[in-house]
Parts: structure tokens; sequence; C-alpha cells
């Protein structure tokens, strides 16, 4: 086949999926001819991938905005600028570069501070929250399921405490929180009682 030959079968082969057509027929320059069933094929872009994103990022805001369970006043609380050291500069606040989502576009995961950075240059905030047992208060996501229509369907808060030990941080308390818990950050704080 030659180059135009290919170019112009590319091109049919090109409309025919683009208008939605089932099969699409290719013929050479001696008259043959080859057919491509195509039903299976769909067709994905960045742009509707950023379509998705933004679906859920407004699910996920109104989501914030509206539920009073413990497990997002506990992410409310923390993303208040008097719980956050903040090492680089750094804008503490609820905000969309806090939000993960998974790659299957089901998951969702909320940190009031960033879990990723250049290890090199260290976190770019930590929580100001300590404890004398449990060491300092590492993390608290905010994980979010989400049906196929991008609503939430359920969902959960996990905190960790890590403790140095012998120069190593490991893992010294994990407490996973249910929509139905009553487990508020702020009273755990002020009577000391994780």
């Amino acid at each position: 086949m030659r180059k135009s030959q290919k170019i112009f079968a590319i091109g049919i082969l090109f409309l025919s999926i683009t208008s939605c057509k089932p099969k699409v027929v290719i013929e050479d320059d001696k008259g043959s001819k080859v057919e491509f069933d195509i039903e299976s094929i769909e067709l994905t872009s960045s742009e509707k991938e950023q379509e998705q994103d933004r679906l859920i990022i407004e699910e996920v805001e109104r989501f914030i905005e509206t539920n009073k369970s413990d497990v997002v006043l506990n992410y409310l609380f923390l993303c208040d600028t008097s719980m956050i050291e903040v090492n680089r500069k750094y804008d503490v606040n609820h905000k969309i570069s806090n939000i993960s989502i998974g790659i299957g576009k089901n998951d969702v995961r909320l940190s009031a501070v960033p879990d990723s950075y250049k290890i090199a240059e260290g976190p770019v905030a930590t929580y100001k929250i300590s404890n004398d047992s449990l060491g300092r208060f590492a993390s608290y996501f905010l994980d979010l399921q989400l049906d196929e229509n991008y609503k939430i369907k359920s969902f959960k808060g996990t905190l960790r405490f890590m403790k140095d030990k012998n120069g190593i941080e490991k893992l010294s308390f994990m407490k996973e929180i249910n929509p139905q818990d009553k487990y508020l950050i702020e009273i755990k704080l002020k009577n000391n009682k994780w």
C-alpha cells in the first residue's frame, strides 16, 4: 500500500469511529477489502477525565460543607492554622491540591497537610499535636468511596501517631473512625485521652 493510500485508509477508519458506525471497511489499491468491527471501541480523552475530576471535586466540597459527622469535623478542625506548623510556603486551608483522586475514580483521600513531598526537602507542614506516650500526630486521612455516579457512598477517617524508637519513627497509635463514631480530635486533645 502506498503512503497516500495508508493515510486515506487511516482517515476512513477515524471518520468511521467518530461517526459511530459499527463497522469499518478498508480497501487497498488492488480492490481487496478488510472489514473491522468497532462496536467495542470507546474513545477517551483528557477532557473526559477533567470533567470526571471536576464532578468528583464538586461532590467532595459539597460533602465537606454539609456533613456533620465527627469524621468530617476532625478534618475541618485539623485544617485550622493553629493546628499546623508550616515548614515551607504553604497556605493552610482546605483546598483542591489536598484532594487525591484514586486511579479508578472511586476513591478520594483528603488530608489537611500534603502527604507527599520530596524526602530531601522534608514535609511541607506538620501537625502541632503531640502526646508524651504516643509521640507526634503524624496524619489524618478522610477517605471517601464513590459510586458509579461519583456520589459518596461511604467514608471514614484514620489518624496516626508516630514515635521515635532508637532513631527510627514507628507507628505508635492508629485509630479508624467510622461515620457513626463519636470521636472528636478536639476533645481528645483537651483531655489527652486518645
